[in-house]
């Protein structure tokens, strides 16, 4: 008798929610959003159940979905609609109901109530959408710099390996010059002797490099 009570004030108290949520938005919007349970002519599946697919991996591809997803969702809901005055759990708990719920089992609710339970739905996705969309622009950028960091790694790795020779030719060339043993007019050729002109002729744009 209790559970029947209960059951019975539950219902009133939904009704009159879907007829006082259906009363916030004009006829067009209820019709819009009402057409989402219906397939458009060429193609498979209803926008309901295309809204209800999530992104997969963080990719380029995967951010243009959410922000296409959202875009859509923007476009249902009108711009001075607020259901901030809804209780969170309330909200929560009408919109968690469509989740994985069919398009025909929705068709089936009484007008008032599909519309009720797609806006609140619509609501929250749109939240769902703008978080899924920031968290995967997140990651991208986050990745570009990974991948950005190894590549200065790498590139500081060739440097060294190109820094070391080039520092000990540099040094030896250094060392010769200064050697008193050596007569300034015997020093060009004490040089050749040593590397060849064709060694040397690179050094100066490689240390400028």
């Amino acid at each position: 008798m209790l559970e029947r009570l209960v059951g019975t004030a539950r219902g009133a108290a939904e009704e009159e929610l879907f007829d006082e949520l259906g009363a916030r938005i004009t006829a067009e919007t209820k019709a819009r959003i009402l057409a989402l349970l219906h397939v458009p002519p060429g193609q498979r599946l209803p926008p309901f159940q295309h809204l209800q697919q999530a992104a997969g991996r963080p990719s380029p591809d995967a951010f243009a979905h959410e922000v296409e997803l959202f875009t859509q969702v923007q476009s249902l809901l009108p711009e001075g609609l607020d259901l901030s005055d809804l209780p969170p759990s309330l909200l929560e708990r009408l919109a968690d109901s469509l989740s994985g719920l069919p398009t025909r089992a929705l068709r089936d609710f009484p007008e008032s109530k599909r519309v009720g339970l797609l806006l609140c739905w619509l609501w929250r996705l749109r939240t769902q959408l703008i978080d899924a969309a920031l968290t995967i622009s997140n990651e991208l950028v986050a990745g570009v710099l990974r991948r950005a960091r190894h590549a200065t790694v790498k590139h500081q790795q060739r440097q060294q390996k190109r820094l070391g020779p080039l520092l000990t030719l540099c040094s030896e060339v250094v060392e010769l010059i200064l050697d008193h043993a050596i007569p300034d007019t015997e020093l060009r050729a004490a040089v050749f002797q040593r590397w060849s002109r064709e060694h040397l002729q690179d050094v100066p744009d490689e240390c400028r490099t």
